[in-house]
């Protein structure tokens, strides 16, 4: 996130190639997909105190934004957090395509003139047909 940020939600975005071929996947043959895993932690060791709570989606041109995890409340004086993912939000049309966009909504408690850089590690369940 580049600063100067302000109090309430903040975002931060990155584009995610789909690379089906790297798992021996074709995309006509995906049934369902979801996010299982997304854990966002601060390289500098700092804490998450600046923030309420965390809302993670995907969005794309070709396809509908979808919440797919979220966190609320934050716990305090921690610099890594597991967000709550959700196996119901299908997000199999996103791979389907070329890239789509991988955004993060932070909900701050007060102004903040820095920057903030975050490091995510994120695990997506791919089921398909056979």
């Amino acid at each position: 996130m580049e600063g100067p940020l302000f109090e309430g939600p903040n975002s931060v975005s990155a584009m995610h190639k789909v690379d089906l071929s790297s798992i021996g996947v074709s995309a006509d043959k995906i049934n369902h997909a979801y996010i299982s895993k997304v854990r966002v932690y601060l390289p500098d060791s700092s804490n998450f105190n600046l923030f309420g709570d965390f809302k993670f989606q995907l969005t794309a041109d070709e396809a509908s934004m979808v919440e797919c995890a979220q966190l609320n409340p934050i716990p305090s004086n921690v610099s890594s957090v597991d967000l709550k993912t959700s196996s119901e939000a299908d997000l199999k049309d996103f791979f389907k395509l070329s890239e789509f966009v991988i955004l993060m909504d932070g909900n701050l408690k007060e102004d903040y003139f820095e920057n903030v850089n975050f490091k995510a590690d994120l695990e997506f369940t791919i089921n398909v047909t056979e």
